[in-house]
């Protein structure tokens, strides 16, 4: 199995591949981005792993054995 993790700017997203290339779960988090000015997007880095690790139990309890 594979994991796969996109941290974009909006959205998080984790999915497992099977070795055959399959996705066999996936599960996404909506990320929160602050605007303080117009034409500005921040983001807090310090929470950035937070959400990959609340998101990967939900792709690991998906998985068919």
């Amino acid at each position: 199995m594979y994991l796969g993790i996109d941290i974009g700017t909006s959205e998080l997203k984790a999915l497992i591949v099977n070795p055959q290339g399959e996705i066999v779960a996936s599960n996404h988090a909506t990320l929160s981005v602050q605007r303080p000015h117009p034409h500005w997007a921040e983001q807090d880095p310090s929470a950035g792993g937070r959400p990959v690790v609340r998101r990967l139990p939900g792709c690991a309890s998906t998985i068919r054995r």
